[in-house]
């Protein structure tokens, strides 16, 4: 299995659009790793997590072909993470390729952002609703969501994490999310994961619905300790915000020791 990060920033991007902090100068000084558009990743160049605004410049400073996709997984409603507008260009008047059928699978609640946005049949999208701990098949992958610690502004919205599966291989994608509740560690340690990917938002600072420093370092002790990483498994940080966490090379000082890779964006793991 392939990942390729197409993002790796917060809400606000890294640099933020609205800021002259020293993380957002510094960053602009040093450019290259420690610019970051916002999250998202594509997994062996057909299914794609999450929709943010930056995705039409990440596809194409990455070199993906959108026209390829054939499954979306959608983590939240949230903006920096789900943006349905950019869905309709695939339709009639904006795409003149054939494209095939994307299947959009994400919380029930997030559907009717999507419906209301333009008519999705005319964007050859069709919406599957998904519910935690089911299986799902999507663009030959096995899905499984989770319920992540995450609060949304949509009334009876759970915001989800992924686990997916390809043959032997299997991927954890954790963001966003504070520390999970025991129901998903119980869950998790049925699992043996070639790659977790793990938010790193808060940096220096804390919040109960995301993860900083401290709660990256010990989601990775009880991985290790409860056997979920199998030998010689990868565990990867992304989604950083400007407001906590430094530029690459601050936040790879004081991560890399603990065995964490810094994603940036246009890292392709293999896996």
């Amino acid at each position: 299995m392939d990942i390729l990060f197409l993002g790796t920033a917060a809400a606000e991007g890294y640099p933020g659009a609205f800021c002259e902090c020293r993380s957002c100068l510094k960053a602009k000084r040093e450019g290259g790793r420690s610019l970051r558009k916002r999250s998202s990743i594509l997994i062996d160049r057909e299914l794609l997590i999450d929709v943010p605004p930056d995705l039409y410049w990440s596809s194409i400073s990455h070199g993906v072909r959108l026209t390829s996709l054939r499954s979306l997984l959608v983590t939240h409603s949230h903006a920096d993470h789900f943006c349905p507008q950019l869905l309709e260009y695939r339709g009639p008047g904006f795409s003149f390729t054939q494209i095939p059928m994307l299947t959009l699978l994400g919380d029930r609640a997030i559907m009717p952002l999507v419906e209301g946005a333009f008519a999705v049949g005319s964007a050859r999208l069709r919406l599957r609703p998904v519910k935690p701990y089911r299986q799902y098949v999507a663009a030959g992958h096995r899905i499984v969501p989770i319920p992540a610690n995450h609060k949304t502004d949509i009334m009876g919205e759970t915001a989800l994490n992924y686990i997916i599966e390809r043959g032997r291989r299997a991927i954890l994608y954790a963001s966003d999310t504070g520390l999970y509740c025991s129901e998903v560690l119980d869950h998790l340690m049925k699992r043996r994961f070639d790659a977790v990917v793990v938010e790193c938002t808060m940096g220096r600072r804390s919040s109960e619905h995301h993860m900083n420093y401290e709660k990256v370092l010990a989601f990775r002790q009880w991985a290790e300790g409860a056997g979920v990483i199998k030998e010689g498994g990868r565990f990867i940080a992304t989604h950083f915000a400007h407001d906590g966490c430094g530029t690459y090379p601050e936040v790879s000082a004081i991560l890399r020791p603990h065995g964490i890779a810094v994603a940036y964006d246009g890292l392709l793991v293999r896996i």
